[in-house]
């Protein structure tokens, strides 16, 4: 990988019960290196239900979420895979959670 080119450190911007379990560099011919960082709800975390709102225990789907960070100024691509999380509330339901780089604000685009 590229001496300039410096891996973002996420862990801190996670917000709980997020956590990053591993990460892999690629070092190909892209234009940019590429860090794919895999991230997760740990099952049984306590969350919000996005619903009603009720404290209630997460689950993991099968599929997977990925983003990708669209400031070229770092020198990287980041991309943030993720399962599909879900709040199992027992009174509404399971409700996907939203994974907070899913914000249209960030730089982060749904691949």
């Amino acid at each position: 990988m590229d001496g300039d080119a410096k891996v973002p450190d996420v862990s801190g911007s996670l917000m709980k019960p997020w956590k990053v379990v591993d990460s892999i560099r690629c070092d190909d011919a892209r234009p940019l290196p590429e860090v794919n960082l895999y991230v997760e709800i740990p099952e049984d975390s306590d969350v919000e239900c996005p619903v009603c709102g009720n404290r209630c225990k997460s689950i993991n789907g099968a599929e997977e979420d990925i983003w990708a960070d669209m400031a070229k100024g770092r020198g990287i691509r980041l991309v943030v895979r993720s399962r599909v999380a879900f709040a199992s509330c027992p009174d509404c339901g399971n409700h996907k959670l939203q994974f907070h780089w899913e914000d249209p604000e960030s730089d982060f685009t749904e691949c």
